[in-house]
């Protein structure tokens, strides 16, 4: 019958210092300790994000909106930007999200989950594809096939339905915001919109 070797002694450890823990402190970007661990997060957002890292980024050059949460994206949307012409041109443009317009009424058709960003020449708002009403009250959309494709607007910038909905219950008002120049030929004039409508 084979002996049992000894047990080997277990040397003692030595104690466990508990992690220190420093608090995050939420004033401003450039106290977030995170930041500098993040090094694929777009400069834009490091110097522009609110202080829960929550920033917009819309792109006309892809046709995306490009939305961070904690210095992180969280969503990539598909949206039509303004045609580029003379009069329905998106502007490149910084700010942050204004009040929530909801549903309005604009060229004969209607939008849901409106937010106001600025006024340049006309109202440039962000909300959902425009849409008619059939004869049974149903919502018949315009342009879904435009979105991430081609800009298609009269100015403002076009989500598809679910993503307008979801934009509106994430609470964008007063997150930062950039739209980023239309870089293909010129730009036109900085707005479409009159007085009387948005698109």
């Amino acid at each position: 019958m084979p002996t049992p070797e000894s047990a080997a002694t277990a040397e003692p450890m030595a104690p466990v210092s508990p992690e220190v823990v420093t608090p995050i402190a939420t004033s401003s970007v450039e106290s977030y300790p995170s930041l500098e661990a993040l090094p694929s997060v777009p400069a834009v957002v490091r110097l522009g994000a609110d202080e829960r890292g929550r920033y917009l980024l819309i792109d006309q050059a892809t046709q995306t909106m490009h939305v961070f949460e904690g210095w992180r994206e969280v969503r990539t949307f598909l949206v039509s930007t303004g045609l580029p012409d003379l009069h329905t041109q998106t502007p490149e443009w910084s700010g942050r999200v204004g009040e929530y317009v909801g549903t309005f009424e604009s060229l004969g058709t209607y939008q849901d989950d409106g937010w106001y960003l600025f006024r340049q020449g006309g109202t440039i708002l962000l909300h959902s594809v425009p849409y008619t009403l059939d004869e049974a009250g149903h919502k018949v959309y315009l342009d879904l096939d435009s979105l991430g494709q081609r800009p298609t607007s009269h100015g403002c910038i076009r989500l598809a339905p679910e993503d307008a909905a979801w934009l509106t219950a994430w609470g964008p008002q007063g997150v930062p915001v950039t739209i980023t120049a239309w870089p293909f030929g010129e730009p036109g004039r900085e707005s479409d919109c009159d007085e009387e409508s948005v698109g």
